[in-house]
């Protein structure tokens, strides 16, 4: 059994069948994963969001200000081609 890091076994495989869509289609498009929490958050360190230049095609980083933040540098990462890293306050 697969490590889910506080995502269900469902979350997790409901994620690859838009990502395989994505690759068939050739497709570009960014995982954002929660590398790590402090205190009250929705999510916990590993979940994950399969987000597209104009948004979130499935799963969650949280919601909110950080889901958007995610999705504005994910934008970026697929029009750069360069994986980021970015640290939310």
């Amino acid at each position: 059994m697969l490590p889910t890091n506080g995502l269900t076994e469902m979350e997790i495989a409901d994620l690859l069948p838009t990502i395989l869509k994505l690759l068939e289609l050739r497709r570009r498009f960014a995982v954002a994963t929660v590398l790590s929490c402090a205190g009250s958050t929705p999510v916990r360190a590993g979940a994950k969001a399969v987000i597209g230049p104009r948004g979130v095609l499935a799963g969650t980083v949280g919601g909110g200000v950080v889901e958007a933040e995610a999705q504005r540098q994910a934008a970026s990462a697929i029009r750069s081609g360069r994986a980021a890293v970015f640290e939310f306050p």
